[in-house]
């Protein structure tokens, strides 16, 4: 169940700064991204990814998110 909520959390996370970097530059994307994911959430994130999930980050995705 933690788990669930963490991906929720960091999808709504990553939700926010994608609406953001639509009007901003991907440099300041990338600034945040690093703001809102704490050192917490990567090794998080990296587990899932060791794990076989994918994770995509949004100032590295192509324009088909928007």
């Amino acid at each position: 169940m933690r788990i669930v909520r963490y991906i929720l959390s960091i999808n709504l996370c990553m939700m926010n700064v994608l609406a953001n970097t639509r009007s901003k530059s991907l440099l300041e994307g990338e600034r945040l991204e690093k703001k809102l994911l704490n050192e917490e959430d990567i090794l998080m994130m990296e587990h899932l990814k060791d794990q076989g999930f994918i994770i995509i980050y949004p100032s590295k995705a192509n324009n088909s998110f928007q």
